[in-house]
């Protein structure tokens, strides 16, 4: 409940800024771990509620390291005419390329009994938790966003073309 209310406190506010015909800026992205579980959840709900979306290529990503929660997301309430995002979306999973469980035994063990631990099981130490602290248990979003509408904006200074 206390993640919850704190997820839709930060929400509306922001939303609120958004929405304001004052504003100077009606764009906001939402960026973070919010410990969404999932997005069935309450916590997920916060954000929609308040009219933030997440792209669908990353809608539901799991972003946490054991790949089965949805922690971390990218969320945005914007003017769709000057900000939107494309079908470029992802979760970058770097444990395909750094830390990866080949390279445990020939290149990481050593520094693993540097630290001072000496595990019973070293592989599943290894990727449960050892690397998980040298980097992070959670894996990061990206998105990527489109901000040219120049074309869209130059058609509309036009107006409408006569024919012929």
């Amino acid at each position: 409940p206390a993640r919850v209310r704190e997820i839709q406190q930060v929400a509306r506010l922001l939303a609120g800024r958004a929405e304001d015909k004052d504003s100077w800026a009606r764009n906001v992205i939402l960026i973070g771990d919010f410990n969404i579980f999932s997005t069935e959840d309450d916590t997920f709900a916060a954000l929609d509620d308040n009219g933030f979306v997440v792209p669908p290529p990353i809608m539901g990503a799991y972003t946490n390291a054991k790949l089965n929660r949805s922690y971390d997301q990218i969320a945005f309430h914007t003017d769709p005419e000057r900000l939107t995002w494309t079908e470029n979306a992802g979760v970058l999973d770097y444990y395909q390329t750094v830390f990866t469980e080949a390279d445990h035994p020939g290149i990481y063990d050593g520094f693993m009994k540097a630290d001072g631990l000496p595990p019973s099981d070293p592989a599943s130490y290894y990727s449960t938790y050892w690397r998980t602290h040298q980097m992070s248990d959670h894996l990061p979003l990206w998105c990527e966003l489109r901000i040219d509408y120049s074309d869209e904006y130059l058609q509309r200074k036009l107006g409408p073309q006569l024919p012929g």
